[in-house]
């Protein structure tokens, strides 16, 4: 198969990032038919190491974060990301480089098959490019795969993984025709990508009620919360509770925020590392963050 009968081929399948007035319900994000789909792949998206990221604010800068401090410290790092501005490819990344073209194409091809023998209404093209990238990571035998959901959490196609940690970025009001119209609402999409004893990264909420529902989901999962403003925080140019290595933190890129999002993605591979010295290691040139 070539790139371009690739690209016509996932394009043949609906695709609700361009689609409106789309119920967010089982019927349309299905994840027990992807389920079975992975099935037929012997569920790839278990064989990598994953990383989790939702939110409102923010999921797009951790996942640059996550990513740089763990190539930086060694380790070949996927990413996936969505939507694309130019080319579908800049979705599944390694180590910063996207897929090739010649590799998109061998596992669209590999697919075919299986795909076509599902229910149309059980297929999108988000689901696959998802499934292209469990492919895809296994294959290159990642050290960690980052993903960023899609849209909400609990019925996103990302949601199959089981990660080792999950971040749950702030949560503020966003596609509430889709997610619900209250910010617990919300919190309930977004909080589905906890999972049974996984530890989650709770970021900086709007409301204090809005962290205990976090919370209170986790607990429900016997999963750990590693919360901010509880367990570490941020304050002038320094990041708290995850060690003294970090109080002196010369931060190029512009706000208090991207340094909150710095700090998440610290507290969340803390958890799944076995890194001793982190100062050497967070000197994290493509996000800017020089760490003294």
């Amino acid at each position: 198969m070539r790139y371009d009968e690739a690209i016509g081929f996932l394009n043949s399948f609906i695709n609700y990032e361009k689609k409106k007035n789309v119920n967010y319900d089982e019927d349309h994000y299905n994840l027990d038919a992807f389920k079975e789909l992975l099935k037929k792949f012997d569920n790839p998206q278990y064989k990598i190491k994953t990383i989790h990221i939702t939110g409102t604010k923010g999921k797009g800068s951790t996942v640059e974060f996550v990513k740089n401090i763990l190539m930086e410290a060694g380790y070949s790092v996927g990413t996936f990301t969505s939507p694309h501005l130019v080319d579908v490819r800049e979705r599944i990344r390694l180590n910063n480089e996207m897929i090739s073209k010649d590799d998109f194409a061998y596992f669209v091809e590999k697919i075919k098959p299986a795909v076509l023998e599902r229910e149309k209404k059980y297929r999108t093209f988000f689901e696959l490019i998802t499934l292209i990238s469990f492919l895809y990571f296994a294959y290159k035998n990642v050290d960690y795969a980052v993903y960023e959901v899609g849209l909400g959490g609990r019925l996103d196609s990302t949601n199959v993984v089981l990660p080792e940690v999950a971040i749950i970025n702030s949560i503020d009001y966003e596609h509430t025709e889709l997610l619900g119209n209250t910010l617990l609402e919300i919190a309930s999409e977004k909080g589905g990508i906890i999972k049974e004893r996984k530890p989650v990264v709770i970021g900086p909420q709007k409301t204090e009620e809005v962290v205990n529902f976090l919370k209170e989901i986790a607990l429900k999962h016997n999963a750990k919360s590693i919360v901010y403003g509880e367990h570490f925080f941020v304050k002038d140019n320094g990041i708290y509770g995850l060690g003294n290595e970090f109080e002196k933190i010369n931060m190029k890129m512009l706000g208090q925020h991207q340094l909150r999002n710095a700090s998440l993605a610290i507290a969340a591979i803390k958890e799944v590392t076995d890194i001793d010295n982190l100062t050497k290691l967070y000197v994290i040139y493509k996000c800017n963050i020089f760490i003294f």
